[in-house]
């Protein structure tokens, strides 16, 4: 099997070595057309056909539609198709697409529906389901589109973007009927058209279309019929408002809020002033969202009351009122004592009391809330008296330690509670850590035991680390596709084709880990991680397959992280440490602050990373591509560690941000690591 070093080590060096064999020239294509050579990738794969590989005619007609030379593109994978008869679905979807954009739809349409036939509820034919509506439109055929955006649109499987982009089209096709109209029947065509559109406007608004191409249609749509649509419903505002703060828009959200708060009336207005409130605070304006939370706080509503009280409340908490916050917070237990928000009000109140010296009256609410047994955060009350106990030197603590772990949910919470009662005056620690050993093996506590124990290495872990052998094993049908897709160098099919197989045999053990090192070739790493979680069940062990771990914590984007992490002076394993907790390997991940990418920079922070490094300035769509989210994420993390001058709190101002973590340096100054993560205020940080 290639790997990706192999495959950048031929890339770099094209041009220098020469080669001969198909093989060889083939390999050289497909790491050039991997690494965006598109012009290299094309004589690689044009010496590579006349060697005698015609499979090379597919890397060498998408490197062609890759450099939008789309006619070049179609005579490739033209020829190709009679001498790759296992691709043969998505040589025609891909076919299919050159033509329609190299302006030969009709043609398009022949391909796209033959990849449909053969492939009809696979990645290929739902892609080609979706890119004929578009062939018909163009072809002059908007009835035939509208009526194939909505049938590709109903398919399953088929993803938000390309439904976003189905509607679009209908929108579009909508608005051709018009113009094929006179008369008072293309007054009701035209208002047909902006309804469309309008419909489009709010249901994706995060769609590059839906604010200029959207509105403008819709105001020449109701100018053709003489009349305006109705202005938009309050509520419609409010939803769409809630959409564009979930595509992690909060700015544009604060907008549309502010929009439907001018049209809503109470009751209804509360939960916009809710919406208003949660987008000021994505978008770094949390000191903004006072009044509306105030507002949604008075809601006769308890779906918005209770939640916007818990927001007030640590609103009024920030600014140094908290009085005024615990009398909200207990009012919520009051108010509101069947919704989940009022054992979080209870607990919230008693961290405050703690928080500003009152810890008989904070200990008094814990006791309270730890003895109901039940509830999210009866367990996190007893934690917190046995933490008190055992920072204030109390005999206690070994004893509140232990009722912690036995009551736990998890194995984790049961090692965190044993390692602490270890920590706390035990007189033989030792089968306490070993037991924490077996419960959280590859997990935090586990790992302080083995340095306790000192069982944990010191030496230097390989990077990348080698992989095991494997025997191989016969793949199924769509897994050879996959594998075959990823060895042409087209790793968006592969990792379309892994997804569907995955889908296909949802519960199959055997036959799911057999997507695993697909997901990882494809580049899919997000998807190979998640997959084996869920094989692993819920802790991973050392004795878990290997195959298994390897995919749960993959290496990814080995090249990128190795570069970045050596100019940096990282430990590569610290960067994929911090890659996986921020985006799970995800490249396109988008926080509702605005974060982007596979370490989750802020736009202002990427801009000074770029400013620093003489790169220039990245725009979101460019945080999304893994080398620079990895190389200006890496520069990012190496000058947290510089200015802390200690990885463990690096990490945690990294996750809560350096300004909220130089208190903590400050105040855990000389403190053992273990109490100072343990004493880090925010849950997700620690």
């Amino acid at each position: 099997m290639r790997n990706l070093f192999c495959l950048a080590a031929l890339a770099a060096g094209l041009g220098q070595v020469q080669v001969s064999t198909p093989a060889a020239l083939r390999d050289q294509a497909v790491a050039s057309l991997v690494a965006g050579k598109t012009d290299k990738a094309r004589e690689a794969a044009r010496a590579c056909v006349a060697a005698g590989d015609p499979a090379c005619l597919l890397i060498e007609g998408r490197a062609a539609f890759n450099a939008g030379d789309f006619d070049e593109a179609a005579k490739a994978l033209s020829a190709a198709r009679p001498t790759l008869s296992d691709l043969d679905a998505h040589l025609a979807k891909l076919l299919g697409e050159a033509l329609l954009l190299g302006g030969h739809p009709q043609d398009a349409a022949v391909n796209l529906r033959e990849a449909q036939t053969k492939d009809p509820t696979g990645p290929a034919g739902l892609r080609a389901a979706a890119l004929l509506a578009d062939a018909l439109l163009d072809s002059g055929d908007p009835r035939g589109a509208i009526a194939q955006a909505e049938r590709a649109a109903s398919m399953g499987g088929q993803g938000s973007e390309i439904r976003a982009g189905l509607a679009l089209v209908a929108a579009q096709a909508r608005s051709a009927l018009v113009e094929a109209r006179e008369g008072p029947v293309n007054a009701e065509a035209a208002l047909q058209a902006a309804h469309a559109w309008r419909a489009f406007w709010l249901e994706h608004p995060d769609h590059p279309a839906a604010e200029g191409l959207a509105r403008s249609e819709e105001a020449r749509l109701t100018r053709i019929a003489g009349k305006p649509l109705p202005e938009p419903a309050g509520g419609d505002l409010l939803l769409r408002s809630q959409r564009l703060l979930a595509a992690g828009q909060p700015g544009a959200a604060v907008a549309q809020a502010q929009a439907a708060l001018r049209v809503l009336k109470p009751p209804d207005a509360a939960e916009a002033q809710l919406t208003l409130a949660r987008s000021l605070a994505a978008d770094g304006r949390r000191t903004e969202a006072g009044p509306a939370l105030a507002a949604a706080y008075r809601s006769p509503l308890p779906r918005i009351a209770a939640p916007a009280s818990l927001l007030y409340a640590r609103d009024r908490a920030r600014r140094g009122l908290d009085p005024e916050a615990i009398k909200i917070l207990d009012g919520v237990a009051r108010r509101f004592p069947k919704e989940p928000e009022a054992d979080e009000a209870a607990y919230v109140a008693a961290r405050l009391l703690l928080d500003s010296g009152h810890e008989p009256q904070a200990r008094a609410r814990l006791a309270r809330l730890a003895a109901r047994r039940q509830g999210p955060h009866s367990s996190d009350a007893r934690w917190s008296l046995a933490w008190l106990s055992y920072r204030r030197g109390l005999r206690d603590a070994r004893e509140r330690f232990a009722e912690f772990a036995a009551s736990a949910e998890s194995d984790e919470l049961r090692a965190q509670g044993l390692y602490w009662q270890s920590r706390a005056g035990e007189a033989d620690p030792e089968p306490l850590l070993r037991r924490v050993i077996e419960l959280d093996p590859l997990g935090w506590y586990g790992l302080l035991a083995r340095q306790r124990l000192r069982l944990a290495g010191a030496e230097t872990a390989p990077f990348p680390r080698p992989d095991d052998p494997r025997q191989q094993t016969e793949l199924p049908r769509r897994l050879q596709v996959a594998e075959r897709l990823f060895g042409l160098g087209l790793f968006a099919e592969a990792g379309a084709e892994a997804d569907r197989f995955v889908r296909e045999q949802h519960g199959r053990y055997g036959e799911l880990t057999l997507a695993l090192a697909v997901y990882q070739r494809a580049e899919r790493y997000d998807r190979a991680a998640t997959l084996a979680e869920s094989l692993l069940g819920y802790r991973a062990r050392p004795n878990s397959p290997r195959e298994l771990l390897a995919a749960a914590y993959p290496i990814a984007y080995p090249e990128q992280v190795a570069s970045s992490s050596s100019r940096a002076g990282l430990d590569p394993y610290f960067l994929l440490a911090i890659m996986r907790r921020e985006s799970l390997f995800r490249p396109d991940t988008r926080s509702a602050a605005g974060a982007v990418g596979l370490l989750q920079l802020l736009p202002a922070t990427a801009r000074r990373a770029s400013i620093v490094l003489g790169r220039s300035i990245p725009a979101d769509a460019d945080m999304a591509n893994p080398a620079v989210a990895i190389d200006l994420g890496a520069w990012y993390l190496s000058e947290l560690v510089g200015r802390f001058g200690d990885p463990a709190i690096a990490a945690a101002a990294y996750n809560a941000g350096p300004r909220i973590a130089a208190p903590w340096a400050v105040k855990g100054a000389g403190e053992p690591l273990d109490e100072w993560v343990e004493s880090i205020p925010y849950r997700e940080t620690r």
